[in-house]
This record gives C-alpha cells, structure tokens and sequence, in this order.
C-alpha cells in the first residue's frame, strides 16, 4: 500500500487549502459552523445548571448540592458515551441535517427546562442533548474524512477541534457576563434565542441541501 503524501505546505497554505475542499462539499462548512454552535450551547448549559441549582436548593437537591451537581455532571458523560457508542449505529440511514434539526430542537428544549426548575426535566433533556450532539459529531467526521485530502487531514481535524473547543468558552464567558450585570433568567433568556437562531441556519441548509440532491433551485422549491 502507497503510504499518504506528506503535507509541505505551511500553517496558512494548510488552512486555506482545507477551507477550499471544504467549501466545495455542499453545506459542510454550514454544518461544521452549526456544530461549533451547538457545542458552545451545550457546554453553557451546566454553568447555568449549577446558578439554578444554588437558587433552588430547597425543591431541586438529591441529598446535597455537590452530589446533586454530579449527578448532573455524569448523566452529561454518559450521553456523550452512549452517543458516541450505539449513536451511528441507531442513526446509520438518517442525514446528518436531520440530526442537526433534532440536536438543535433538543437544545431549545433544555434551555427551556432551566425555567421550569424540575431536576429531572432538565437531566432528561441534557441526557438527550449530549446523545444526539456526540452522534452528530461522529458522523460530521466522517463526512470530513471523505472529504479532504489525506494529507492535510490531520490539520483540518485540528481546525475543526480548536473551533469546538473556543465556542465553549466564549459563549460561557459571555452569558456568565449576562448574569452577573443582570439575572440567569435573562441569560437563558438569550440562549434561547441563540438557539432559535440555530435551528432557523439548521432548517435552512437542510432545505437548501434537499433542494440540491432533487436538482431543483431553492427558490422553486421553497414556492
């Protein structure tokens, strides 16, 4: 077997080329941006889990506000776990955009669960979240795999990591901010409308994506 060609292009020539073949996949680079977008809202919801969990100690313990925390904390692993183990599998036959649009409405739903101030609504909707985001990501791989070439995979691997890995932070950072001038609820107030925001870019490049493979404009198929 030849071995893979050695990547000799700089840090930059690395990135530009891996932005090209990306770009010529229809809506991969749409739905990378979404994944960065759906992992920065995931990674917010346990910060705000635990204000919400401090201000209802009374009605949302199990036990103690540390063991209840890690209750949350595991259930949060454990979708991940699952997802990434029996995920594929389940969703073998369904698209990636399909995935997206449950992942996305998912996410609302536990966002708005932080409201209702019930431990198990907001653990149920987690569980399910973090199922559907690790199978998405998978299957996100995979289409990267067959899409860019073997010899700048790796750094393109490495972009796509680096971006899931800034969102979390950033949005983290910024609803922290939200709270501390103002209250959570206006925090999970502004989620959900980054959520909202999501699911309108998910539902538009599953149309888009749809009208692409019937070979029909978006325009007609929108009419």
């Amino acid at each position: 077997m030849p071995l893979p060609k050695s990547n000799k292009l700089n840090f930059f020539q690395t990135l530009k080329t891996s932005f090209k073949q990306v770009k010529k996949q229809n809506n991969l680079l749409t739905m990378i941006s979404i994944l960065v977008l759906l992992n920065a809202v995931l990674a917010v919801l346990i910060p705000l889990f635990t204000i919400i969990l401090a201000t209802h100690k009374q009605t949302m313990l199990i036990g103690s506000y540390s063991f209840t925390l890690a209750i949350g904390e595991t259930i949060v692993g454990g979708g991940m776990i699952l997802g990434s183990l029996f995920g594929p599998t389940i969703f073998k036959k369904t698209s990636v955009f399909l995935l997206a649009i449950y992942s996305s409405i998912l996410a609302l739903f536990a966002s708005l669960s932080l409201f209702i101030n019930n431990l198990f609504v907001i653990l149920g909707t987690f569980a399910l979240l973090t199922f559907f985001v690790a199978t998405i990501s998978l299957k996100m791989n995979q289409w990267l795999i067959s899409s860019v070439e073997s010899s700048i995979l790796g750094s393109t691997a490495s972009l796509l990591n680096t971006l899931l890995m800034a969102s979390a932070p950033f949005m983290t950072m910024l609803l922290s901010s939200i709270t501390a001038i103002s209250n959570v609820y206006i925090a999970i107030s502004v989620l959900l409308c980054f959520n909202v925001l999501v699911i309108f870019l998910i539902i538009t490049a599953y149309l888009k994506n749809k009208a692409l493979k019937a070979n029909i404009p978006l325009a007609e198929s929108e009419a």
